[in-house]
């Protein structure tokens, strides 16, 4: 991707450092609250939840003809933690975060903005998702979401934007984070231990789990589109389920494993939600490149890099 100049917000997160291999010769400005050691592309130090008008004036240069930002800074729990699903927290970040670059992009005339939302700002659905779903979110972080994508929505229809919210599957690779029953499964397939898989009242838990990778290719895909709504939004996920099972069974198989898998029984019930990706694959001519075994062959050698490290 050339003669693009981008703004990235987490640029060193998880999605954030893959997409960075996917942007080609674009002139990426990033933004974070801390400066990282990796220097390789121009980074402005900002607290998006607490950016200021002076802020902004310091930074006119790495701001001015800018073609998109890709907001993917923000506030995620560790997963299936209720108890750190923080409100203020998700506010913060996820919604005063995401008004404040939409004022940037407002200031500096920025006209598109892509936002990295989630599944979760649709709650439980006992069917397959369209993105006209209403949305019904059933945890802060999902609730914080849609108020991001509805302040994207009201300044796309209040001044000269065209934004694009991006509601993520669940999102595994290289970097994810070790509280992913992904990585827990693997790093016990990969020392042999045994793995336990819950099996709720409602019956294991299924996830659709979507490669870095091809979520980093989604991203570069909208920003080639040409939008012609002033706000629109696309499901990215492999369109089908997987349970914790075989999500087990598949790790073992392809690691080539001694674990044994062990099921354990519980009272909780899990609720799944399973997204149709059919507008993406329409519109953006955007599918997952990957299926599950293709994936794991393709990050363990990095996986067990920085595991060892």
């Amino acid at each position: 991707m050339s003669r693009l100049k981008l703004i990235v917000t987490g640029h060193t997160g998880f999605i954030g450092r893959e997409l960075l291999h996917h942007l080609g010769k674009a002139e990426v400005v990033g933004i974070c609250r801390t400066t990282p050691a990796d220097l390789s592309i121009k980074t402005v130090s900002l607290d998006i939840r607490k950016i200021d008008e002076n802020q902004l004036k310091r930074h006119k240069r790495e701001f001015e003809d800018v073609d998109a930002i890709v907001h993917l800074a923000g506030y995620r729990p560790i997963v299936r933690s209720d108890r750190l699903d923080l409100l203020y927290e998700n506010l913060s970040a996820n919604v005063v975060g995401t008004f404040n670059v939409l004022l940037l992009a407002q200031k500096f005339r920025v006209g598109r903005i892509i936002l990295g939302s989630s599944k979760s700002v649709y709650g439980y659905h006992n069917r397959v998702i369209q993105e006209s779903t209403v949305g019904s979110p059933l945890s802060n972080y999902g609730r914080s979401k849609l108020l991001a994508e509805s302040l994207c929505k009201v300044f796309a229809e209040t001044y000269d934007l065209k934004c694009t919210a991006l509601r993520f599957a669940s999102v595994y690779g290289p970097e994810m984070s070790s509280s992913l029953v992904f990585a827990e499964f693997l790093n016990r397939a990969l020392n042999d231990e045994a793995i336990l898989v819950h099996k709720h009242r409602s019956g294991f838990e299924a996830l659709d789990l979507i490669y870095v990778d091809d979520v980093a290719a989604a991203i570069v895909k909208t920003l080639r589109w040409k939008q012609n709504l002033s706000f629109d939004t696309f499901n990215i996920g492999t369109g089908a389920q997987l349970t914790t099972y075989e999500l087990a069974r598949q790790i073992v198989q392809t690691v080539g494993s001694k674990s044994s898998i062990n099921v354990t029984h519980t009272n909780k019930t899990r609720l799944s939600v399973r997204m149709s990706v059919r507008k993406a694959r329409r519109i953006l001519n955007w599918a997952p490149r990957f299926d599950m075994t293709s994936a794991i062959i393709d990050f363990l050698p990095r996986w067990q890099r920085d595991q060892n490290s």
